[in-house]
């Protein structure tokens, strides 16, 4: 299965997501602002605040098969718009959240980003 075909579907209490895919075959990295555009298309594209703000709070619903991804919410950090959350499994810590630049971050084959389902 090709990355950018990867779409893992969950839901927590009422609220249904998916965590989608971007990269074609063979492709590397791409630009933080390439990966939102490529997922832009269906379900109002990647997360904003409020299911940023919703998930950060039930992160230990979030399906085992995420695990090896980090997830990109939309939710911007308050240091500027190119700010974004990030979603990240820790075996130790478990899920845990953090902010990162869309410019200065390559985004490859570990990375999903998440949208909500219509």
């Amino acid at each position: 299965m090709e990355h950018k075909d990867i779409r893992i579907q969950f839901k927590i209490e009422n609220r249904r997501y998916e965590a989608v895919g971007f990269l074609n075959e063979g492709e590397g990295p791409v630009s933080g602002s390439e990966m939102l555009k490529r997922t832009a298309g269906e379900n109002g594209g990647v997360i904003g605040a409020d299911d940023g703000d919703f998930l950060s709070w039930r992160r230990d619903q979030f399906p085992q098969e995420l695990q090896k991804y980090i997830l990109i919410s939309n939710w911007e950090n308050p240091g500027g718009p190119r700010w974004v959350s990030y979603f990240d499994y820790n075996i130790k810590d478990g899920w845990y959240y953090f902010f990162g630049h869309l410019d200065f971050t390559p985004f490859g084959n570990n990375v999903l980003v998440l949208r909500r389902c219509a």
